[in-house]
Order: structure tokens, then sequence, then C-alpha cells
């Protein structure tokens, strides 16, 4: 096995280590991710538990030279499906959270992220097809080779995890050490913004949005996402069936253009956008659907919440104003559906 080969092995695996490590710690950051790039419901809560574990085995399989290869064919396996995944959400006009690293480095995709993904498949690739060593200082690297290969990945990534933890910048009522792009505190105030409508009334706010004596619901979508397209009928819905007794406002990752297009086919209202997705991140929106609530004066109610059926548990507890911790009525006996 040659040294470019042993570098990328090395390279792969801290990939992979920092990766299922950062999404052990950030369970329903991945779930959220994985709604966000449009995976179906029914395959969300399966890839939110196996992805951590089967990033980490190939992590370790890469720095063992028996299984290396193996491995590599492990990790090009699971690059090429991550690098689908980006290619076709940006194709949809999506930009989603990565979730590559979990919640050390919360960025919405784009063409570097595919760039890079892309890289890294053809390291795994050169790993998968590597030949076996057949000089004898190569096959010394099984020995003290591996070992400091074990040592060098380890300490990479200890190093990357707390470089990343470092600089991430405060945000507004937190302290320096909080992670950026974290979702505002139950009873903390939401993050201000100004955005395009889809009416003619210009520029939205959030000050704009909120109504004396009713709570607002925010809800995050992105066009090309199947949960979010099965969503905006039942949104409508409750538009007009909630309107005395809350606010429904959707703010839609994409440019005025595509949003006042999705507002007018579903009849919806309150439609806002965010294009760079940059009240996304102010709220710490990893994946979409995905929603919070606010009171009337404009602090943290609930959330966020992740998926339809989140949601609408979410908007029902805000309209009967059940706090976050109690147990929401019976839905038969609730008038959202």
């Amino acid at each position: 096995m040659g040294t470019a080969t042993f570098a990328a092995r090395g390279l792969l695996a801290a990939v992979f280590l920092i990766a299922g490590l950062a999404k052990l710690r950030d369970a329903d950051g991945s779930r959220g991710t994985l709604e966000g790039f449009g995976v179906p419901q029914r395959l969300v809560r399966i890839g939110s538990v196996v992805l951590a574990p089967a990033e980490l085995v190939v992590a370790i399989g890469l720095l063992l030279g028996p299984v290396s290869r193996g491995a590599g064919a492990g990790a090009a396996a699971l690059l090429a499906v991550f690098t689908a995944g980006i290619a076709n959400a940006l194709l949809h006009g999506r930009r989603p959270d990565c979730g590559c690293f979990g919640g050390l480095r919360p960025m919405p995709i784009g063409p570097v992220t595919l760039a890079r993904n892309g890289a890294l498949l053809l390291a795994a690739l050169a790993v998968a097809v590597a030949p076996t060593a057949t000089s004898d200082s190569w096959r010394a690297m099984d020995g003290p080779g591996e070992v400091a290969l074990v040592t060098a990945v380890s300490l990479a990534a200890l190093a990357v995890a707390l470089i990343a933890r470092a600089r991430r910048p405060p945000v507004a009522g937190t302290s320096a050490s909080s992670a950026a792009h974290r979702p505002p505190a139950i009873g903390a105030p939401a993050p201000s913004f100004s955005l395009p409508g889809t009416g003619a009334a210009g520029p939205r706010t959030l000050e704009s949005l909120l109504v004396p004596g009713s709570p607002l619901v925010l809800v995050f979508t992105t066009p090309g996402c199947g949960a979010c397209t099965d969503l905006y009928p039942h949104l409508g819905r409750w538009q007009r069936a909630l309107e005395e007794r809350l606010r429904i406002a959707i703010v839609m990752g994409t440019d005025s253009v595509v949003a006042r297009q999705i507002a007018a086919q579903h009849g919806l209202t309150a439609v806002l956008s965010d294009a760079d997705t940059q009240v996304f991140r102010d709220y710490g929106i990893v994946g979409s659907p995905s929603a919070l609530s606010l009171a009337a004066d404009g602090t943290v109610l609930n959330g966020p919440v992740v998926g339809q059926d989140a949601i609408e548990d979410l908007i029902r507890l805000t309209v009967y104003r059940i706090q976050p911790t109690v147990e929401a009525r019976p839905r038969s006996e609730l008038p959202v559906t």
C-alpha cells in the first residue's frame, strides 16, 4: 500500500470519526438533516439511528490494515449516497444544513459541499481498490505504522473538535461558549428579521407578524422537500381555520419568485422568502419542515420541532396555550385536522 493510499485512509478515518461522534451527540439534528434532504419519513428514524454507528465502523475499519479495503468500499458507498443527496437538493433549489459534522459547524449545503464530498469519494475509491502491499517496507506499516495512524487520526479528530468549538461565534443573549445557530431558548426573545413577502406590502418583519393577544407559529420549509409539499395544504387550511386564535407564518428557504408560486398554488398567506437561509440559521433550523411558536411579545414558547406530525402537535399546544411540559389533548378533541 503506497504513501498516498495510506494518507487517504488517515484522512477518511478522521472525517468519519469526527462526523460519527458529532452525530451521536446530536441525534435530533441528524433527524432534522434527513428531513431537510427530503428523505421519506419512514426512513428518517432508521437513518438517524444507524448513520452515526455506520460512520464510526467505517472509521475504525480504515485504521485497521486487514480490513481497510472493505472499509474503503463502505466509505465510498456512504459518500456516494451523501453526494447524490446533496446534488439532488441543489438541483431542486434546497439548501438544508449539511449535517456532515453534527452540530460542530452548522451550515447550508452548496457547491463547495458537493466538491468536497466528490473528492472524498475519489479517495475512498482509491482505498477500496488499492493493491495489497508487496514490499517489506509497507508491510511494516501493519505494525508501528498502524499505531502511528491510529494515534495521528485520534489527535486530529480531537483537535478539529476543539477548534470548531472554540471558533463558534457567540449568539446574542448567550455566553461566548454557546454554539452559533442554536435555537433561541424558550422564554428568550426570538431573533428579529426582515424578509421579502409574497404580497404587495413589501418586506415583512417579525414585529409586523406579531398581533397583541395572539401567538405566532413560524413554519420553515424548503422547495423540493417532499414533507413540505405534503404539509402546505394543511398549513393553508390551518391559517384560515385558526386565524382568530393564532397566526401562522411560513418562512421558505428560496427566492421570492418561487415562494410566491408555492403560496399561490396552495392558498398560503404570510409567506416570507429567506433566500440565503440566514433566518433558518438564526433560529437554529437544521431540517424542514420545522416550526416554533412565539408569544405575542415575541418570546419563544416552544420548539423548534421537525416533521408534519410534530408541527401539528406544536400548533395544538399553542392553540390551547399548553406549556411544552404538559401533554397535549387527544387529537379527537382538537379542531386542527
